[in-house]
């Protein structure tokens, strides 16, 4: 009994020892555990992020706009070197419409008796008339323009008068000296022929009277006398079409003269218009060559 009851103070002895150790805070530990514990789940279960929720934006309607007019497509602008280039501006030497009498630069020349010839200024055109002389068996009318080149090209019209003889003629004179001694002459006839004559004291024909298709005839109808003179080459033209050319280096004025020509009683006149003298710069002619 006295074993058994020393047993028991035993035993109550190291219970109260036991109480009286150190020991870890229950309460704190518990807390810091469960802290652990709530830290770990957040790490392993992180809160999900919210889906955004997509709101529509209003937009604004597009505007019509207005087709662009049609245009015309640019024309390409050419570079290259042209097949054909034109001839330079011929170089006006004279030029007389006869429209102004007061300011006319030909001279008036007298030859016959002055009853027999016409000088005058109708209708911006010159008129030259003459008669027959029974003393010199002809007439002549002739005005004169002075101080032109050795090299150049002249034209002009004419146009017979009414009732103007068939052995009339009218045409252009050049490389007509001061003195009267000397030219080179253009003519043409109602009927259709044209000679061309060369003056020394007397005429020589280089070529004689011929028909040519291109001399329109009567009275009324108007031709166009062309000359073009280059060193002793002289080609001679009427209404476009080339005639003849003749080379004859005898005469060098300078002088220019329109002429009427009349071998017949009953008379002869032409109108003359539109004289123009130029450069040769515009022309290039292969004309027939006289034998």
């Amino acid at each position: 009994m006295k074993m058994r009851f020393l047993k028991l103070l035993l035993l109550a002895a190291l219970v109260t020892l036991g109480c009286n150790l150190s020991r870890p805070d229950v309460d704190a530990t518990a807390t810091q555990s469960a802290a652990d514990l709530s830290g770990t789940q957040t790490a392993l279960a992180p809160t999900a992020t919210p889906i955004p929720t997509l709101v529509p934006t209003e937009t604004e309607a597009p505007t019509a706009t207005a087709s662009p007019e049609p245009t015309d497509p640019p024309i390409p602008e050419f570079t290259g070197t042209p097949e054909t280039t034109l001839e330079p501006e011929p170089e006006v030497i004279l030029f007389d419409d006869f429209s102004n009498p007061d300011e006319a630069v030909w001279v008036a020349e007298d030859f016959s008796d002055p009853t027999l010839e016409s000088i005058t200024t109708v209708d911006g055109r010159v008129r030259l008339e003459t008669r027959y002389s029974t003393e010199d068996f002809f007439g002549i009318a002739q005005i004169t323009y002075h101080d032109l080149p050795q090299d150049f090209a002249v034209t002009v019209e004419i146009e017979f008068t009414e009732g103007s003889s068939e052995a009339g003629e009218a045409g252009l004179l050049i490389r007509l000296t001061p003195d009267f001694t000397a030219d080179y002459e253009f003519t043409i006839t109602p009927d259709g022929f044209f000679a061309v004559y060369k003056y020394t004291d007397e005429f020589n024909a280089l070529v004689d009277y011929t028909a040519s298709a291109a001399v329109r005839t009567g009275t009324g109808a108007v031709n166009q006398l062309t000359v073009l003179a280059e060193g002793p080459q002289m080609t001679f033209l009427v209404n476009g079409e080339t005639l003849v050319t003749v080379n004859d280096d005898d005469i060098h004025g300078a002088w220019l003269g329109l002429i009427v020509y009349n071998f017949d009683e009953v008379g002869a006149g032409a109108y003359f218009d539109n004289l123009l003298v130029t450069n040769l710069s515009a022309y290039e002619v292969d004309p027939p060559q006289v034998p």
